[in-house]
């Protein structure tokens, strides 16, 4: 092993405690003046980072940075440059002093008369090295004070979908939107339940009163002859011409009573004709022509949404 490494590493390991004095071990009070850092045990050893060569090769330290090789089972120290292997004899061996100068500089002399003085203990600025995995997530830092509101960033990716919030109150009817394309016809769907009947639509306006036919004479009746027996039942005779009306036979029976129809709206009221004498019946005249339809009225409000049939097959 190279003893001139020795203080690099002693070097680093006091590098944040330039004011202080750290003893780890045995006797943890007691300590010389003149060290930074003091190991002291008799049953426990100091032991290097342990990498294998392509984590180490992955590594850019400060310069004198010590590391144990577990492939080639040996320790390397970095010059600054490269990883170094003190286990292949290259390199100055014997003892050495440690001198601070108290200038900001130190002195390193070593056994064979040689020594090195410097005030920068890192070294020139290795190469960049390759950069890292990320670390874990540290904690949450204290609050910091609110900084200016900067520019608008880009919009973020879309977080979780949060938990489903109460259904809010129906809003507002919105305004019909385009009519879409008529889609081809469906098939024909099974047969609805027949609905409750509606109530009966207000009462048209009368149409105009068609001209009365005149009546025709009433012919003379004939005599009644006796009735005969009743002979065979003969072939189906050509359709006679439709007879003139006949006089109006008696009243039947009542009928039973059905029930009562609702109410329909009154009609506005016709125009009062001139009372003329009353004359016989005539024929029933012609239809008379239809009246004008009147204006459409006001759209009803929209009734509540009936039940939803069962899907069919």
């Amino acid at each position: 092993m190279d003893l001139k490494i020795l203080p690099w590493l002693l070097l680093l390991i006091g590098v944040n405690f330039a004011t202080a004095q750290v003893k780890i071990g045995e006797n943890p009070n007691t300590i010389n003046r003149a060290s930074i850092v003091e190991l002291e045990s008799t049953d426990k050893a100091l032991v290097l980072t342990r990498v294998s060569t392509s984590q180490m090769q992955g590594i850019v330290p400060l310069h004198g940075a010590m590391v144990y090789n577990t492939d080639t089972q040996c320790i390397y120290y970095f010059n600054g440059a490269q990883w170094n292997n003190l286990c292949d004899g290259s390199g100055k061996t014997g003892s050495f002093s440690f001198v601070d100068n108290a200038d900001g500089t130190f002195t390193i002399n070593y056994s064979d008369g040689t020594s090195f003085t410097t005030s920068d203990l890192t070294g020139p600025q290795g190469i960049q090295g390759e950069k890292g995995d990320k670390g874990d997530q540290g904690d949450q830092g204290i609050q910091g004070i609110q900084g200016v509101k900067g520019d608008k960033g880009d919009q973020g990716d879309q977080g979780l979908q949060g938990i489903q919030g109460e259904k809010g109150d129906k809003g507002d009817q919105g305004d019909q939107g385009i009519q879409g394309v008529k889609g081809d016809k469906g098939d024909q769907g099974d047969q609805g339940i027949q609905g409750e009947k509606g109530d009966k639509g207000d009462q048209g306006d009368q149409g105009i009163q068609g001209i009365q036919g005149e009546k025709g004479d009433q012919g003379d009746q004939g005599i009644q002859g006796e009735k005969g027996d009743k002979g065979d039942q003969g072939d189906q005779g050509i359709q006679g011409e439709k007879g003139d009306k006949g006089d109006q036979g008696d009243q039947g029976l009542q009928g039973i009573q059905g029930e009562k129809g609702d109410k329909g709206d009154q009609g506005d009221q016709g125009l009062q004709g001139i009372q003329g004498e009353k004359g016989d019946k005539g024929d029933q005249g012609d239809q008379g022509i239809q009246g004008i339809q009147g204006e459409k009225g006001d759209k009803g409000d929209q009734g509540d949404q009936g039940i939803q049939g069962e899907k069919g097959d």
